[in-house]
């Protein structure tokens, strides 16, 4: 019997898939089986499922869909006939080390976990970026901080991890099918009903960001299925009673991915134009049901700056709300809301005496080291990026390269979380007496600081 089910739904991807397979059937982890699910898919990728399902008899079955039912559909399927007590996603694209199944199920056997996640990499013909898909202080046995935290934070899909079957089949947390951007729709759930999630520490899966995908095709009318699956989202915690238990929570999670993520996509590749009617149905829908979503008390530091600028412009255009007198939004609103300077003061209050370096020297560092009272210390900022090195900035910081920045630092504070595990690698490499802080986390949550130190 297998341990962990790997479910692949397939469409148009005969270029890519035996690099996905060739991934799956090596598996060090032999307890697996692999669900191939064909979703009536008209190029030839249905040779190849058949050619690996000969080669692999024990391993691999094939499910072929007379009916295209999208990626949400097929997953279901798979899920269907699946026998593991784990489930694994791994879209036919992307590919997984080969320790990859593993390593997350022995942390999940040692733990008791319902979800294990692992980093993702992303891979363009371009780059190649690692993120996080969850941070150390919201894994373990779920408590209330935790939760609100991974409604906000953590999982829009399901892929780089491992989740137990049956809490998925007993609370009906299926895709939705026949629509794109499917797992919007319910992944952000998952979180809220694991009572325990954890880490398997390290980056196994790797996100082909290709584009020639589904998602990057220009001015598709599916496009704006992705507020339609927000506002599944909703439904579903309307009536799941999350939206009553977690009302600022899931507030500030719709206005993220429904408002900031559609602006977001509008002005950056999904549409040739700025579309107005969808526009103008974003800032609608977001009223209707949210009218004052910029009074959340994560709204600033939840949301980046340049798509609550693109938000409230639209408001104004279709709406006729105003700027309430700004003329735009930067990280110093961030860091100056009541609730987040409360927070800083404790930080810097209770690192008295210590060497203080930040890093990120970007624009959100900047205006962080902006918003400081001169009182607060930050010795130095430390920047890979060695073209900036040794400048001087405005707030008097000098910009150092990592091995000179982190020579007699006591605390690091990492001020752009998409980049913490990187960071903390290589500080801890360093010197590994050296406290490191996830700075968006510590101020987002109602996380102590010591509880925040790593």
């Amino acid at each position: 019997m297998p341990k962990v089910s790997i479910i692949v739904p397939i469409y148009n991807v005969e270029k890519y898939l035996r690099r996905c397979l060739d991934s799956l059937v090596n598996q060090t982890m032999q307890e697996i089986e692999v669900i191939l699910v064909n979703d009536a898919s008209p190029d030839s990728s249905d040779v190849i499922m058949k050619e690996y399902e000969r080669e692999y008899p024990e391993l691999i079955k094939c499910i072929f869909l007379k009916e295209n039912v999208r990626q949400g559909g097929a997953r279901n399927r798979g899920l269907e006939v699946a026998k593991g007590s784990y489930v694994a996603f791994v879209d036919s694209d992307d590919w997984i080390d080969l320790d990859y199944v593993e390593r997350l199920y022995q942390k999940a056997a040692n733990t008791g976990s319902d979800i294990i996640y692992a980093d993702f990499m992303i891979n363009t013909e371009e780059k190649r970026e690692t993120r996080p898909n969850i941070f150390p202080q919201l894994c373990g046995v779920q408590d209330e901080r935790k939760r609100k935290m991974n409604l906000l934070l953590t999982g829009t899909g399901p892929c780089a991890c491992i989740i137990r079957k049956d809490m998925l089949l007993k609370n009906l947390l299926l895709f939705a099918e026949k629509i794109t951007y499917e797992d919007m729709a319910v992944c952000p759930l998952y979180a809220y009903y694991a009572d325990q999630l954890d880490y398997a520490g390290g980056t196994f899966y790797y996100y082909y960001q290709r584009e020639d995908s589904v998602t990057h095709d220009v001015d598709a009318e599916y496009q704006k299925e992705e507020a339609m699956a927000l506002l599944l989202l909703l439904k579903e915690c309307d009536k799941r009673g999350v939206m009553m238990k977690y009302p600022k929570e899931v507030e500030a999670l719709f206005t993220k991915y429904f408002y900031a993520w559609g602006m977001y996509g509008i002005y950056n590749g999904k549409f040739s134009q700025p579309p107005d009617g969808y526009m103008k149905y974003l800032a609608e829908e977001m009223h209707k049901y949210f009218p004052f979503y910029k009074d959340n008390p994560y709204f600033y530091t939840n949301i980046e700056p340049g798509l609550i600028q693109h938000m409230f412009d639209n408001d104004k255009k279709w709406l006729g709300t105003g700027m309430d007198g700004k003329e735009a939004v930067s990280y110093v609103d961030c860091y100056c809301q009541k609730q987040t300077k409360v927070k800083i003061a404790r930080l810097f209050k209770e690192l008295e005496g210590r060497r203080i370096v930040l890093w990120g020297a970007g624009k959100k560092g900047r205006e962080f080291l902006q918003s400081l009272s001169r009182k607060y210390p930050v010795e130095a900022v430390i920047d890979k990026n060695e073209r900036i090195a040794g400048q001087v900035l405005e707030t008097g910081q000098v910009i150092l390269q990592p091995d000179d920045g982190l020579k007699n630092a006591e605390v690091v504070l990492i001020i752009n979380k998409n980049y913490y595990g990187e960071i903390k690698k290589i500080v801890k490499e360093k010197d590994s007496r050296i406290k490191i802080i996830n700075m968006d986390i510590y101020l987002l949550s109602e996380f102590s600081l010591e509880e925040c130190l790593e």
